[in-house]
């Protein structure tokens, strides 16, 4: 029964309900305590509760058991706490493992490369473009709102604005950095 928790729990995380998704999701962890998405979707909704530690946890712990994304959000709660050089070095590392990044060959590993300064904005939005349409949009909505966190985290409030306004602009609802750009969009301080 752990994945139908877990489903519950993702979908009252797309609606909102964060204590909701959040019981759900604990559910699903309990049954089974090996599914790396019910810890990465944890991470999310504590991250949002500003619960940074215990996120920063549950994503080191879904990247553990090999889902990529978790480890672009364990670069992002190092870097929200100050702790630059470990992000990077953590990200490095995460990014040589290829059972959990395949060699600058898919999708993940192209926002990683972005990530760690790799690749440009530019060429991320040009590797977002391959494919057919309906993964490019939502591998647009990836680029640009990890492209607002880069800018975020680095100190651009306004930059960060306009791409979390982009990634919203593709519709792609069923993402969570769909959701993630919205929340973010929210709370960035007014121009």
């Amino acid at each position: 029964y752990a994945p139908a928790y877990y489903n519950w729990g993702h979908v009252q995380y797309f609606k909102g309900d964060l204590d909701g998704a959040l019981d759900e999701i604990n559910q699903a962890l309990s049954l089974d305590p090996n599914f790396p998405y019910s810890y990465f979707i944890r991470g999310l909704i504590r991250h949002a509760q500003g619960r940074r530690a215990e996120a920063a946890a549950d994503f080191q712990k879904s990247s553990g058991l090999g889902f990529p994304y978790a480890t672009f959000w364990s670069w992002i709660t190092e870097m929200e706490s100050g702790q630059g050089d470990l992000a990077r070095k953590d990200f490095s590392n995460a990014l040589g493992k290829p059972d959990l990044f395949k060699p600058n060959d898919d999708w993940a590993s192209q926002i990683a490369n972005f990530l760690l300064g790799k690749i440009t904005q530019d060429q991320l939005m040009t590797k977002a473009q391959a494919g057919n349409d309906a993964e490019a949009s939502g591998r647009f909505c990836e680029a640009w709102f990890y492209a607002g966190m880069s800018k975020r985290l680095a100190g651009d409030p306004n930059g960060a604005k306009e791409c979390f306004g982009k990634a919203i602009a593709t519709g792609s609802k069923g993402s969570e950095e769909f959701v993630e750009a919205n929340r973010e969009a929210a709370e960035s301080p007014k121009p």
